[in-house]
């Protein structure tokens, strides 16, 4: 009539170990439902051809009187379908100017080289930097922008 108490002890961490286990793949499975739809949005922005496409800034210059601004760009081998560029002006905290340019000119072939020349108006600090990133077609068929290249402008007055 005596009931032995370690049969009792080894049943019932039988039974923690089991919901342990249980409770750790649930917590997993929660995680999972936040985690996938991030990874699968940052899956279907990038596109093999911005691994492809490698963009080199040759010069950039900025003159603060006129507002003209120059960027020398040089497409290096590599695959992919250029639909057109992107070029940002960055001071010293923020970007401070914007614009596509959708034609790529010289960029659509390998080993291209284009200057693009735009007004920038007047700035209310100098760019201290340039970014230029290629534009690729999406699925949608909107135009999404690679990973920009970065140069340091030369500023004239």
């Amino acid at each position: 009539m005596l009931k032995n108490t370690r049969d009792k002890r080894g049943i019932s961490g039988v039974v923690v170990t089991i919901l342990l286990i249980l409770l750790a793949l649930v917590a997993i499975l929660i995680i999972w439902q936040v985690i996938k739809p991030l990874i699968q949005g940052t899956a279907e922005k990038v596109s093999a051809e911005c691994i492809t496409i490698d963009l080199e800034i040759l010069s950039a210059s900025y003159d603060s009187t006129l507002g003209d601004l120059s960027v020398e760009v040089k497409r290096n081998p590599g695959i992919g379908d250029i639909k057109g560029i992107r070029i940002l002006l960055n001071d010293a905290s923020e970007t401070i100017w914007t614009s596509d340019n959708l034609d790529e000119g010289e960029l659509a072939n390998e080993l291209g080289l284009e200057t693009f020349d735009a007004n920038t108006g007047s700035l209310t600090t100098d760019p201290t930097q340039v970014q230029v990133a290629a534009l690729i077609e999406s699925g949608e068929g909107t135009l999404s922008p690679c990973s920009p290249v970065v140069h340091s402008v030369t500023v004239t007055t």
